[in-house]
């Protein structure tokens, strides 16, 4: 955090990239929608997963939440089953920066790329870009061609998609290495930053800023952080320390937990990824969950929608009490 925002944001007025939550403007990558899927076919479960997605589409009217998934209607909690085109197996499977790139230049903010070297691949291999596009045929080109044909024939999207499309195998390895050997032996270099898929090696702040000022003087880009990459140093770090994970694949707590327990603790979770700073339905190692975040302390959000009313904390009447809110599955 920036040390002039770090006890008062108002995260209502934020907007987040890459960040995806239900109650200020984000672009993002990020799963939105629980689905049609009923946990242990619990009715009252399933009547609070529905209030949930009506509730995360009621919000989407009045706050940009510009997630590919949420507008195709992705169900987080169903799996690729054949034949299920909204199922979690066809959900947007790009990066943050391939839609956002999109936004921009259907609105006419298009940014310039003074580099045709290394920005295009920069851009194309976001969040693995690259090999998925040949790992999952079924949904990749679909995805991509789509954003470049919303944007038009002229646009960077088409040329960034085109890259990916008629990649050959060596092609990005060999500007991965070009760039190595261009710069391995500069001072400030850029290679010693960035790994052989050009993510960070790390998150130190001098890792950061050699990228930032790489990506500056190819593109013209501003730097993007207030007072500028030097200024990291001088940066709070601010605890996460109430997040949930929600599985999909049933209710929470045990099978011995009396029904409504169970239920009880599942709409706390959905009240809680309502209320978080970050949340999204996650598809890693063959499990399907939803994960959420709260806010760190200090953060604000005093716009804060307030949750359905089939939702609400019986013992508040609200979700105002985030500590209560998914009674055993918390991590603290």
């Amino acid at each position: 955090m920036h040390p002039d925002h770090a006890d008062d944001l108002e995260l209502t007025d934020c907007f987040g990239v890459d960040v995806y939550s239900t109650y200020f403007d984000n672009v993002s990558n990020h799963v939105a929608l629980w689905g049609g899927k009923r946990p242990d076919s619990d009715q009252a479960a399933f009547a609070a997963a529905q209030a949930y997605d009506d509730e995360v589409l009621r919000r989407s009217g009045d706050t940009l939440l510009a997630s590919p998934s949420l507008w195709a209607r992705i169900q987080g909690s169903q799996s690729g089953a054949a034949g299920t085109h909204d199922s979690a197996g066809y959900r947007y499977p790009l990066g943050t920066a391939q839609v956002l790139l999109a936004m921009l230049e259907a609105v006419g903010r298009s940014p310039r790329m003074f580099d045709r070297e290394y920005l295009p691949w920069l851009i194309a291999n976001c969040d693995g870009g690259l090999a998925s596009f040949a790992r999952y045929p079924h949904n990749v080109p679909l995805w991509w061609s789509c954003l470049a044909a919303a944007v038009g024939p002229a646009s960077l999207s088409e040329a960034i998609y085109q890259t990916a499309a008629r990649q050959a195998p060596i092609d990005f390895v060999h500007a991965v290495n070009k760039l190595r050997a261009e710069t391995q032996l500069v001072d400030g270099g850029p290679a010693s930053a960035l790994n052989d898929s050009w993510n960070l090696q790390n998150q130190d702040p001098d890792s950061v800023r050699v990228v930032v000022s790489w990506i500056s003087s190819l593109s013209g880009w501003p730097d993007p952080f207030l007072g500028g990459a030097e200024s990291l140093d001088a940066w709070i770090t601010k605890s996460l320390d109430h997040r949930g994970t929600l599985s999909t694949s049933g209710l929470p707590l045990s099978k011995d937990d009396p029904p409504e327990d169970r239920v009880a603790a599942f709409k706390g979770h959905l009240r809680a990824s309502l209320d978080a700073v970050h949340t999204n339905f996650a598809h890693f190692d063959g499990q399907q969950r939803l994960n959420w975040v709260a806010p760190w302390d200090g953060a604000e959000a005093s716009h804060r929608p307030a949750v359905p009313a089939v939702l609400a904390d019986p013992a508040t009447g609200s979700s105002a009490d985030l500590a209560n809110a998914a009674k055993k599955n918390v991590v603290i």
